[in-house]
């Protein structure tokens, strides 16, 4: 306030706010004692000074309460992420990236460290690698884990990593048996081949299981097909067959290549596009559809139920709406292109009373012509009648010269 008054120099106060006052810059570097102003000692000083009191692991800690026997469970963030801990002790366990702050309470956080220890436990070996399987919980929730990981002298992993796979919905740590996690771990897996000489692969990755064929096929041609499946059960039950099959539908625009989904249900045929009113799934829930104008159906209403009245006034309704904002809900399609005359003769009927305006428009264009001419002569007279008197005044100037003269 006295600096905007202008009782005080900004630059001066700055760097005695900053340095201190009296002090010399190596000087600061001392360590002061608490009880010394601010501006008297410096910023510099009093930041030099405290870092030897912060302690990094209480600012990274959120304490969440004590357990029976009186120790800490808090929750401190690490080098992967967020994790809970039981004072000082190697009990912890990883915080699930779908779990609310609010829900970090101690009841939640012993439970958490409950089930990280039955999950960090050996199922047996994989009869055909002899190589351990495990079940174990990381920050992604539980998962199977086939081998372990080898460090050199130093401690850094060498060799191939171990092959790791997330339990299937429905799998449980408590429950899990071997078989169960050699059957996780068993994807991908090979179908076969296709006629082009590629393989066929089946897939589970991180957003649901998928068919992949992928590489340069026996004509030179790279070919990159996926299609994703709706369940992980049908990883079981999938044959070569099925899998090219699947191929050769249509890819979903959008997607890495969901399966084309069959309507739910036929209403009839549609008067105006002459193309069948069906029921479908997307994106954004179930609509009805006439092959041109697509209506959702609401979300309180069954889609099954839906019958070709209650079809046909959605349609209406969502083709109302369109027109209201302007849209034209029925465009022509693209082998309709010759049905465009028909906006003419529209346009024709119209342009009747454009026609009796075209003449008026061009005489409008001729009649500033002629106003532009006819100044054009009222302005070259006014220069002459000009230029006559000024003839005379010269004439005149000119006769009484010589009589001056005499």
């Amino acid at each position: 306030d006295l600096i905007s008054e202008g009782q005080k120099q900004a630059t001066p106060w700055l760097k005695a706010f900053y340095w201190g006052e009296g002090l010399k810059p190596k000087d600061t570097t001392q360590k002061l004692g608490k009880d010394v102003s601010l501006h008297k000692v410096g910023l510099k000083a009093k930041v030099d000074g405290g870092a030897d009191d912060i302690d990094p692991r209480a600012i990274c800690e959120l304490p969440l309460g004590l357990t029976e026997d009186g120790q800490l469970v808090a929750a401190r963030v690490g080098r992967y992420g967020p994790y809970i801990q039981i004072g000082d002790t190697p009990v912890r366990a990883n915080i699930p990236e779908d779990t609310a702050p609010d829900e970090l309470t101690v009841a939640r956080a012993l439970q958490l460290l409950k089930d990280a220890s039955q999950a960090n436990k050996p199922l047996g070996k994989d009869p055909e690698t002899g190589k351990s399987v495990y079940v174990k919980s990381g920050r992604f929730g539980p998962y199977v884990q086939r081998g372990d990981v080898e460090l050199n002298e130093k401690g850094k992993p060498i060799g191939d990593k171990p092959r790791m796979a997330s339990l299937w919905p429905g799998m449980t740590v408590q429950t899990l048996s071997l078989d169960e996690a050699l059957l996780v771990l068993s994807y991908p897996k090979v179908l076969g081949e296709h006629e082009n000489g590629l393989d066929v692969t089946l897939y589970d990755g991180k957003f649901g299981p998928y068919v992949m064929m992928e590489g340069t096929g026996n004509d030179g041609v790279y070919v990159k097909e996926t299609r994703s499946l709706p369940d992980r059960s049908m990883l079981l039950t999938m044959s070569l067959s099925n899998a090219l099959d699947l191929l050769k539908q249509p890819r979903v625009r959008g997607g890495r290549g969901a399966v084309v989904q069959p309507p739910l249900a036929m209403l009839g045929q549609s008067q105006i596009t002459g193309q069948p009113i069906v029921i479908k799934t997307g994106r954004f829930g179930a609509y009805v559809t006439d092959g041109q104008v697509n209506a959702t159906i609401p979300s309180g209403k069954d889609p099954v139920r839906v019958s070709l009245d209650d079809a046909l006034e959605l349609i209406a309704a969502r083709e109302g709406k369109m027109r209201e904002q302007g849209l034209d809900p029925r465009p022509p399609a693209k082998g309709q292109k010759k049905a465009a005359p028909a906006k003419k003769a529209t346009a024709s009927t119209t342009s009747a009373p454009t026609t009796k305006q075209a003449p008026t428009k061009k005489a409008a264009k001729k009649a500033p012509a002629k106003k532009a001419t006819t100044p054009a002569p009222a302005a070259v007279k006014p220069a002459v009648t000009k230029k006559a008197p000024a003839k005379k005044t010269a004439a005149k100037k000119a006769t009484k010269k010589p009589a001056a003269k005499k």
